[in-house]
């Protein structure tokens, strides 16, 4: 059997590194996990990539909400999205959004005797989760169950699909992303070209405000400033329709 993986979700910074270093990680590799931090990962690639691709593939998913930091909350919405188990732990549980409050959070604190407590509540809920015998609920399982009924994307992978699948979804979505983005960007590239080849009659017109209603999207075949260019002496030129 491979070894089972966990990633922690925590602020960075000298303190949390301590934190990191002599509780979370000490304890998880105590329960059997190979632990990984974002930044333990060695790659030279968008970070937020790493992150989603290792809460994807993790066994369990450990978030440390000290500091009510921004970046962790949106890694602990990813984790819950793809219905990992998570474990939360804070030394602020005051600090709690109202939406976690009925879940279970570890309380800790870096003094000793209170660090002993929470490090034997981690190690208890890690194991647990090893051997399938602790249930975790998130908003997500509560609320929309294992299957939610939602419909694929294109390219998104069933939730039967494994990490290679679900990579593969990845790599599709970005090449969709990337095809409609080069579309939209192709089509202003022909709205400003058709604009330009008509500019001058269009202002032409504009100024004698005898067609101000009129947009350069519609003036290929608006019978009214075709009738009005006659009037007011417009520019000979012929009128383009977008390509």
């Amino acid at each position: 059997m491979s070894e089972r993986k966990a990633f922690v979700i925590m602020p960075f910074g000298e303190a949390f590194d301590e934190v990191y270093n002599l509780f979370i990680a000490d304890t998880l590799t105590a329960a059997g996990y190979l632990v990984v931090r974002a930044d333990n990962i060695r790659a030279q690639q968008n970070i937020l990539k790493d992150i989603v691709v290792s809460i994807a593939g993790a066994h369990l998913v450990v978030a440390d909400l000290t500091d009510s930091n921004a970046n962790v909350y949106y890694e602990l919405g990813i984790a819950h999205a793809l219905r990992r188990p998570v474990i939360l732990l804070t030394q602020q549980l005051e600090e709690l959004p109202f939406d976690l409050r009925s879940y279970r959070v570890i309380p800790y604190s870096t003094h000793f005797g209170e660090i002993k407590r929470a490090r034997e509540a981690l190690l208890d809920l890690a194991k647990g989760a090893a051997e399938g015998t602790v249930p975790f609920g998130n908003p997500v399982l509560d609320f929309l169950g294992t299957s939610s009924g939602i419909p694929n994307l294109p390219g998104e992978p069933s939730a039967e699909a494994g990490l290679l699948d679900y990579l593969v979804g990845v790599e599709d979505s970005l090449s969709f992303l990337t095809r409609v983005t080069a579309e939209y960007l192709r089509g202003n590239d022909q709205d400003r070209a058709y604009y330009r080849r008509n500019h001058a009659a269009f202002a032409s017109c504009r100024r004698e405000r005898l067609c101000a209603g009129c947009t350069y999207r519609n003036y290929g075949t608006c019978s009214k400033l075709i009738a009005v260019r006659r009037q007011c002496g417009g520019p000979k030129q012929s009128l383009h329709s977008p390509t």
